[in-house]
């Protein structure tokens, strides 16, 4: 961890311009799959231990949901996408084809939706990442955490 703290300017510039690559490739998938145009920002890069991220991410009152999943190959790591729980409930009529509006809680048809986006996410940045580096990247199974107050 410690050499990672250290990386320089044009290495973190590096490490942006393949986040937003990526970031440009799962934006492209999720808006094919939704029918509805998919806006990004340019990504931040932020080296931070697990421990630190809840801090980093969200005011501790925000309900949010995360899908998660582990990079494994040529290299290894994480992939954590954070959404705010408006996000994750307009992701959801998005995946599921319903109104805008409708959906008001996370039940287990909800919950698959946010995982398999996640997947698609996930799944379309590693494969840009993948090319881009000309490494073998294998994505795990994706698993969804739910603040208590995100969830209903």
């Amino acid at each position: 961890m410690h050499a990672i703290r250290s990386l320089k300017s044009i290495q973190l510039d590096a490490l942006r311009e393949t986040a937003n690559i990526g970031a440009g490739h799962a934006a492209t998938a999720l808006s094919q799959l939704t029918g509805s145009t998919i806006m990004i920002k340019v990504p931040s890069i932020t080296v931070a231990s697990i421990e630190e991220l809840p801090a980093q991410i969200a005011p501790s009152e925000e309900p949010v949901a995360a899908v998660l999943m582990h990079m494994l190959g040529d290299l290894s790591g994480r992939t954590l996408l954070v959404f705010p729980r408006p996000t994750v409930m307009r992701l959801v009529e998005l995946m599921l084809h319903r109104p805008v509006g409708s959906s008001m809680a996370l039940g287990e048809l909800e919950a698959s939706a946010i995982k398999e986006a996640g997947n698609i996410l996930s799944g379309a940045y590693m494969n840009a990442l993948s090319d881009f580096l000309g490494m073998m990247l294998l994505p795990s199974p994706p698993t969804l955490a739910v603040s208590r107050s995100a969830s209903s």
